[in-house]
Parts: structure tokens; sequence; C-alpha cells
């Protein structure tokens, strides 16, 4: 759909040919990162394409994720996904 050509412009822009490549292992994040990340998104600061980008998240349905567990009170433990 739009939303996903739009996030692989945006891959390409930031990083080159290299970030539209799959990735083979799934990049783990520290709580810490996704609270920080999931903060900002609350406060208003950014949107979740601006996070995406800035803190090098390849799809940012990720950071979807993660404030939706948030504001449903579940943690934001560090995984090996998301």
């Amino acid at each position: 759909g739009h939303n996903q050509v739009r996030q692989w412009l945006e891959r390409f822009e930031a990083t080159g040919v290299d970030g539209l490549k799959p990735r083979s292992v799934h990049q783990k994040y520290a709580e810490e990162i996704k609270l920080e990340i999931v903060q900002k998104y609350l406060a208003g600061h950014m949107s979740y394409p601006v996070l995406a980008r800035e803190y090098g998240i390849p799809d940012n349905s990720v950071i979807v994720r993660w404030v939706s567990l948030y504001t449903s009170g579940q943690p934001l433990q560090t995984t090996g996904r998301a």
C-alpha cells in the first residue's frame, strides 16, 4: 500500500539501496530506548515515521506496537523482535 511505499522511499533516502535489503537478524532494542521513543511520540514531539528514521528503525509499525503496549500498561521488555 501507500504507507509501505513511503517507508521504502524513506529508507532509501536515509541509507540508499542497503536500506531496502532484507535483514537476516532482527534488531534488539533496549527497554530504555523503547520508552524514550514512546515518550517522544506521546509528548507530540515526533511522528512514527520521523522517530523511525531518527532511531534507524526500518518499519514504523514497530513503534506503533510499542506505543500500544505502553498505553495498555504492558511492559516494553527487551526482546529479539520488537
